[in-house]
């Protein structure tokens, strides 16, 4: 009997042994996205929502994406407004299902800007949950350089 139940235990454990592997190359992943992805926001998490994309041409469509995440066991509403009409923000949907999130694209379109210097542009984020309100900011930075023509 001791060697039928050794052995039903050692089969337990060689059972376990895939799902926690798994586990440990998720931990592992996840560690990764930490230390190249800054995490911002106050309520909702903004995964890239704060960014310097360096030196960019202003013969072209500045594109970015962030990922916004709801770390709440609740859905929250959320609309997304640019700072000036230059850029715009590409909102799949209006509503984060708890315990999800979505990328976000937003463009900015540079020919109208002044090349040769540093640019700022934000897109407030406007969340609610239930009778609660509150915005986030999502802010990308660049350098416009000149293309000769």
């Amino acid at each position: 009997m001791s060697t039928t139940v050794v052995t039903q235990s050692a089969r337990a454990r060689k059972r376990l042994i895939p799902p926690l592997v798994l586990i440990g190359i998720g931990l592992v992943w996840l560690g990764v996205l930490g230390f190249k992805s800054v995490v911002s926001g106050n309520r909702l998490w903004l995964i890239g929502g704060d960014v310097h994309l360096g030196t960019v041409r202003n013969d072209q469509p500045i594109r970015h994406r962030f990922w916004l995440m709801n770390p709440h066991l609740h859905e929250v509403s959320v609309k997304v407004s640019p700072s000036c009409g230059c850029s715009v923000a590409n909102l799949p949907y209006d509503t984060l299902t708890p315990l999800n999130g979505f990328p976000v694209e937003v463009v900015i379109e540079p020919l109208g800007l002044p090349s040769g210097m540093e640019h700022e542009k934000s897109f407030i984020i406007q969340a609610r949950l239930g009778d609660e309100e509150w915005t986030e900011r999502v802010v990308v930075r660049f350098f416009l350089e000149a293309v000769p023509k």
